[in-house]
């Protein structure tokens, strides 16, 4: 029989409710008696009631009109805005039947048709469902071993020997997780991934059916795009164990983490085996996904329903949800809400509870989209689009369109219009950022191009210093006096023996002693090679300009009286006008300097916005190397890069050098005459320019992984 339709009425007071007959109502945990379970076994759905509502509940019998039914209820227990409340919310959850004259029932138009349905989300729908009670009562005898004492302590021994095992082997197991996620992995993670789903939605169902509360509901269903096995457990909440039901919640996880301490303790520590790098996979993902996500108990996964079962709340999303909207109706909209009939504890913890659950929801948001436009650049826009629409759109209008408590006034609803807009710009400004060029900087110091070094082409002491620093020098001009008094004494002892030589060489020729006269001759040419190197080396004592510039060299006077070997560099001359920028450029931004080759790139100082220079770079080595270019860019001297100390490869020096943590590539930026004058030799910059192939969300991506390395590597060496 078909039940007749009519429109509910704005007076609900008349109504005739009667609950309906099939409900099954039970205290929902024994140690607290205000709460009470409703089981609607027609559509097997389950409701955590009140003591207000389960009164009025058991007061509507069809019989009489709410007002009467409201008669019913001891004094005191329900206001008459509660009881209204209360009833359209009965009516909306069809638990109770409208009747007409006749005692027979209304389906009404409004129940459900009024209110607006939740759209469809591709981000959380359900593909296929079956029925597994045949295939559970295959496997339950088998498997009912698990959840006994005996399989606990087995699940200790085996944790507590992968524990060990782990730490062993720490070393080889820092660098896991950087090759877990490696690009290359991912077919094998995702197949992993899914086979650790299943077995986890399994350990669900039979703990589920182990307790008594059976499971008619299993599937497939799209999870953030990815396909996703769920079992549906909502049975478990007639049980009236709390322990029992934590448990259930609890058991995919307790499965899942069994199967990572196998896979840990099958796991040969250094081996690129296949069958090493699923165990490798298992127990990463195992571990880290069932911490990150499933005990998370700020999503709607295991540990929210562990929380929400030992605080005794099941529905901690909703009312977190609803304090949440509380607050931001009252202060965007404007709306003066009733306070509601609960503790300052609880009212407090389940704010706090939807805050965070808020805040987790926008940074998952968020993170997704950074990997969205990364990985698809200006398709990633389109997609992160999609993305928040479905994550918050359609949510947001649907709550929207809920009139809930209250009405703002209309400079309320002008205050909400605005904040509202307000975060659509800058959500939509943040989302244009992420996807346009990053700002690629580099550190860099100013040189002199050339910087022509005057070294000593001759040992010994230096004996006056002609030039200061900042004077300006022409080519030969003498710079820089060095004696040697041996080298002089060596001069004049092979003019005397070249001038014994000769006179032997005329004699022997004289007497016709043709040979000795050759011998002589020979000895007089090597000689005479002797005396040239050695004059060479005496006018190398008078240091001179080879280029024209200005003396850079600081403190000159000190190396007077000062002992100098050969090859020592004793002055620099550069020109104000002639200078270049020095970079150090990291590996990573290697392919943005390869194309931005013979392209303009501007300067900066340190701590200003305003641009110093705009050089054109002309020169990057392919090579990348730990030595810095220029010793002002290390951390020990001030500079920006992170340095550490090594030892000189001389065994007899004490001083040591400082390299980069990292390899680096050496660029070079050259300077018009301009631009060289405005700058300094020696001062740091920075050089930038915008990325040709590289978005923020892609830089973003890129250090983060990095980091991670880094951090492998750093945790790795430690561990050694």
């Amino acid at each position: 029989m078909t039940p007749s339709r009519a429109p509910i009425g704005l007076d609900l007071w008349q109504l005739k409710l009667r609950a309906r007959p099939e409900l099954r109502i039970s205290h929902r945990d024994e140690s607290d008696a205000s709460a009470w379970l409703v089981e609607d076994p027609l559509r097997g759905k389950y409701f955590e009631i009140g003591d207000q509502e389960r009164q009025l509940l058991a007061a509507l019998d069809g019989n009489e009109s709410l007002a009467a039914a409201l008669e019913k209820v001891p004094a005191g227990v329900l206001a008459p805005a509660e009881t209204l409340i209360i009833a359209r919310w009965l009516i909306e959850q069809e638990l109770v039947q409208v009747l007409d004259a006749s005692g027979k029932p209304v389906q009404l138009t409004s129940a459900k048709t009024n209110q607006p349905r939740a759209p469809f989300n591709p981000l959380m729908c359900e593909i296929f469902t079956f029925n597994p009670a045949s295939l559970l009562n295959t496997v339950r005898g088998g498997l009912r071993y698990l959840w006994s004492w005996s399989s606990a302590i087995l699940w200790g021994a085996l944790a507590v020997a992968a524990i060990i095992k782990l730490s062993q082997h720490l070393h080889d197991w820092i660098s896991v997780p950087t090759q877990v996620l490696d690009p290359g992995n991912w077919l094998r993670m995702a197949l992993v991934w899914a086979g650790l789903k299943l077995v986890h939605e399994c350990g669900h169902a039979l703990a589920s059916e182990r307790y008594g509360a059976p499971v008619t509901r299993a599937g497939l269903k799209l999870m953030l795009f990815a396909p996703v096995a769920f079992v549906d457990v909502t049975a478990s909440w007639r049980l009236p164990q709390r322990t029992q039901r934590i448990l259930i919640a609890a058991a995919g996880m307790i499965v899942e983490l069994l199967v990572a301490f196998i896979a840990v303790l099958l796991w040969t520590p250094g081996s690129t085996r296949l069958v090493d790098r699923i165990c490798v996979d298992i127990a990463v993902l195992a571990g880290g996904h069932t911490l990150l996500f499933n005990l998370n108990p700020l999503m709607r996964f295991d540990g929210y329903f562990m929380l929400a079962d030992w605080l005794g709340i099941t529905n901690l999303a909703a009312e977190g949800a609803r304090r949440v909207t509380r607050l931001r109706r009252h202060w965007l909209g404007g709306v003066d809400l009733p306070p509601l009939d609960e503790s300052l504890r609880r009212a407090a913890g389940l704010l706090v509870y939807g805050l965070l659950a808020s805040i987790w929801r926008a940074t998952m948001l968020l993170t997704m989209i950074v990997g969205l436009i990364a990985s698809w650049d200006r398709w990633g826009v389109v997609a992160s689009g999609v993305l928040a629409w479905f994550w918050l759109g359609g949510s947001a209008m649907l709550q929207q369109r809920r009139a809930g408590e209250g009405q703002p006034t209309r400079r309320a609803r002008r205050r909400q219009v605005l904040a509202t807009a307000t975060v659509a710009i800058v959500l939509t400004a943040f989302v244009g950022w992420l996807a346009s060029p990053a700002r690629v900087e580099s550190p860099a110091v100013v040189e002199y191009a050339p910087l022509t070094l005057l070294r000593a082409d001759a040992d010994g002491f230096v004996e006056s210093v002609t030039v200061k620093a900042g004077e300006t020098v022409e080519r030969g001009q003498t710079v820089m006096l060095i004696r040697n008094d041996d080298l002089t004494r060596e001069l004049q002892q092979l003019n005397s023996q070249r001038a014994q030589t000769a006179i032997q060489a005329r004699l022997h020729l004289q007497q016709n002693e043709l040979t000795q006269h050759q011998a002589l001759l020979a000895k007089l040419t090597a000689l005479d090679e002797q005396v040239t190197e050695r004059h060479r080396q005496c006018d190398a004592l008078t240091v001179k300009a080879t280029s024209p510039g200005t003396i850079v060299t600081r403190d000159l006077m000190t190396l007077v009286g000062r002992y100098v070997r050969q090859g020592d560099v004793l002055v620099a001359i550069g020109d104000d006008e002639q200078k270049e920028l020095i970079v150090s450029v990291a590996a990573e931004d290697e392919a943005e300097y390869v194309a931005r080759q013979d392209q303009s790139v501007d300067a900066y100082r340190a701590m200003s916005l305003d641009r110093t220079a705009v050089g054109r770079l002309t020169q990057l080595e392919p090579r990348a190397r730990y030595e810095l270019p220029h010793e002002a860019l290390g951390a020990n001297s001030g500079g920006p890069i992170v340095v550490r100390s090594v030892a000189r490869d001389s065994i007899h020096s004490e001083e040591i050098s400082f390299k980069s943590l990292e390899p680096r590539l050496i660029a070079k930026v050259s300077l018009d005459r301009a631009t060289s004058r405005s700058v300094r030799a020696g001062e740091r910059v920075s050089v930038a320019f915008y990325a040709v192939e590289q978005s923020w969300a892609r830089r973003w991506i890129d250090a983060l992984s990095r980091y991670v390395r880094q951090l492998a590597h750093y945790e790795s060496q430690v561990s050694r």
